[in-house]
């Protein structure tokens, strides 16, 4: 059985965030997965979220919607309870980046 080496979008997608936050976290590699939270397992404040953010748009050549910046980034005055906080997944920025590079694709054809 030979194994696929092509890597679907996602998972590059994935391996590459995974390099970006090993190398901006003090988080062990092979404990960073999909269900992580930025801010919460991470401890990702909202000064950090928006320098990963411009690296995202760097790394994967896209534009991050002003508007859905928010989705990324909880401000701590926002929340009254623990359960109000937004968590942002791993598989979130995964998923939304993924959106992207499919909706440019699709404007450029």
């Amino acid at each position: 059985m030979s194994k696929n080496i092509f890597m679907s979008l996602s998972d590059n997608i994935y391996k590459k965030i995974r390099t970006i936050l090993y190398n901006k976290c003090p988080y062990p590699l092979d404990q960073i997965q999909p269900q992580i939270r930025f801010q919460i397992e991470l401890a990702i404040d909202s000064l950090e979220m928006y320098e990963l953010i411009a690296e995202f748009e760097q790394t994967f050549d896209i534009q991050i919607n002003p508007d859905d910046i928010d989705n990324f980034i909880f401000q701590p005055q926002d929340i009254q309870y623990v359960n109000d906080i937004k968590t942002i997944t791993i598989q979130d920025a995964v998923d939304y980046i993924e959106k992207q590079i499919e909706s440019e694709d699709q404007l450029e054809k």
